[in-house]
């Protein structure tokens, strides 16, 4: 089974609707899917803009890490100190 689905975006966002009827029943205000494809995340450091790019690098590159010399745009993310055990700073 290929999961991967048929963009270049490697995160997708997915809203519910009624099998049934085909219809929005308005309950997307209560559920949406988001489904990241990490294969497909080819940013570098230097490019991270956002919490979701960050934590995406840490999943792609965890085995690279090194917690005594953690890039500088993964400190930004208090989560991810935590994650790999360093205090956290401002």
């Amino acid at each position: 089974m290929n999961a991967q689905s048929s963009t270049e975006q490697f995160h997708n966002r997915y809203k519910i609707i009624n099998l049934d009827t085909g219809k929005d029943d308005r309950l997307h205000d209560m559920f949406e899917l988001h489904y990241l494809e990490l294969k497909k995340f080819k940013k570098h450091y230097g490019e991270l803009v956002n919490p979701l790019d960050r934590w995406s690098i840490f999943f792609t590159r965890a085995h690279e890490l090194d917690k005594n010399h953690l890039p500088k745009e993964l400190q930004q993310e208090p989560a991810i100190v935590k994650a790999i055990g360093l205090p956290f700073c401002n």
